[in-house]
């Protein structure tokens, strides 16, 4: 049986029960080869070398920044305290040898990872062309400048080698931390993609599991109307046995697609209203008012059919029949669908059920419109029963 009515008149109502956890981060990245990446989409794969580099590019600011700690690892004092003048040489020179061999070296093992990766090299071969790359930039970079440098650092002059196994030291250490930073965020975006894709899939199979639950309710309680009138009017029992044919091919076809205009869910209503009267005759009536600038808006399937099936079920069969209206407008900020009847309002009915109905499309429809959407009721101003739902303009657009 769709849901009762449970609740206080007065005020809007909201289902009570929120959406819980629905899956944990896996516990490793999901890995997948260079050549299998490649096979599956190039795009795909060019745009994560481009989004997870081999060094991170936040590192060479940071090497960019650091002059004065890389002047005293790689400047060779004397015994005695060092000179002002001395420092200021020590701090230029470096800065001068930051300046050129650090991008260059940054770039150079960056594009050779790519093209590495690119080619579905095995990773490690990434890491000695790097060494290799880092030491050759150096190592160019102070070779070039030799004449210069000396005439600034005496120690240069007097040490190259030693000052050049410092530099390439200091490299050294920036390649490491360069790397540990890119693999640190590459590991956080590959773990918040993954979760990302396990939440939609899981979205989508509770989706999927909503839909079916609603199906066995509406397909209950329409055969027992037909169970009704199998004795009283063979005939008429037929032709309302061939509508709900059409109605379950359209639940059946709809839930597979999962998406349908509301021009379509509006069809599907008016049939389902059709096989009701066969049991109120004119004792039900309806009337159906959709803006004509949103009947081609997709909407999750079954999503006014319970609410409609609702109003009838518990608000005017008690009654003996009625009026129900389903109405669609479209607002300066809003998409509203309602449904609204003039049954025995919301504590009238003696049917009380666990509100299955009602809790079904508000997660369907947060599912399908995220939290922006809202799902309410709330008892008429004139009796009966309101069901609003609120779709922003712009995730409807």
């Amino acid at each position: 049986m769709i849901s009762g009515r449970d609740g206080a008149i007065n005020g809007w109502h909201r289902p009570t029960d929120g959406f819980e956890p629905l899956i944990g981060l896996p516990s490793g990245p999901e890995r997948l080869t260079a050549r299998k990446m490649v096979a599956a989409n190039p795009l795909s794969l060019t745009t994560a070398l481009r989004s997870n580099p081999f060094l991170d590019h936040r590192a060479l600011v940071g090497l960019l920044a650091s002059p004065p700690l890389l002047a005293l690892l790689t400047t060779k004092f004397g015994n005695d305290l060092p000179t002002l003048e001395l420092a200021a040489k020590s701090l230029l020179v470096t800065s001068v040898i930051t300046f050129i061999a650090g991008p260059a070296m940054h770039l150079s093992i960056n594009a050779s990872a790519r093209g590495l990766r690119h080619l579905g090299a095995p990773n490690w071969l990434i890491y000695p062309v790097a060494l290799l790359l880092m030491a050759l930039s150096i190592v160019v970079t102070e070779a070039a400048l030799f004449p210069y440098l000396s005439r600034l650092c005496q120690t240069i002059a007097e040490e190259p080698t030693s000052t050049m196994v410092r530099s390439v030291g200091a490299g050294l250490i920036y390649l490491i931390v360069a790397r540990s930073v890119s693999e640190l965020r590459g590991k956080a975006r590959r773990q918040k993609e993954l979760a990302r894709r396990r939440e939609t899939e899981a979205l989508r199979a509770r989706l999927e599991a909503l839909q079916a639950q609603m199906n066995p309710h509406f397909l209950f309680n329409t055969l027992n109307t037909i169970a009704c009138l199998i004795e009283e009017d063979p005939h008429q029992a037929e032709a309302t046995l061939e509508r709900l044919g059409g109605v379950l091919e359209y639940a059946i076809s709809s839930g597979r697609k999962g998406q349908v205009t509301l021009e379509e869910e509006v069809s599907a209503v008016r049939d389902y209203i059709e096989i009701e009267r066969t049991r109120f005759g004119d004792r039900l009536s309806a009337s159906i008012d959709i803006d004509a600038r949103i009947k081609q808006l997709s909407i999750p399937p079954m999503l006014l059919q319970p609410l409609v099936e609702n109003a009838i079920h518990h608000g005017l069969a008690r009654k003996g029949g009625g009026q129900i209206h389903v109405s669609g407008q479209l607002n300066a900020t809003e998409v509203l669908l309602s449904v609204a009847d003039n049954g025995v309002g919301p504590q009238g009915s003696a049917r009380k059920g666990h509100r299955v109905g009602l809790n079904s499309v508000a997660d369907r429809l947060q599912l399908a419109f995220g939290a922006a959407s809202d799902f309410a009721y709330r008892a008429g101003q004139d009796g009966g029963f309101v069901c609003e739902l609120r779709i922003p303009r712009d995730v409807a657009a």
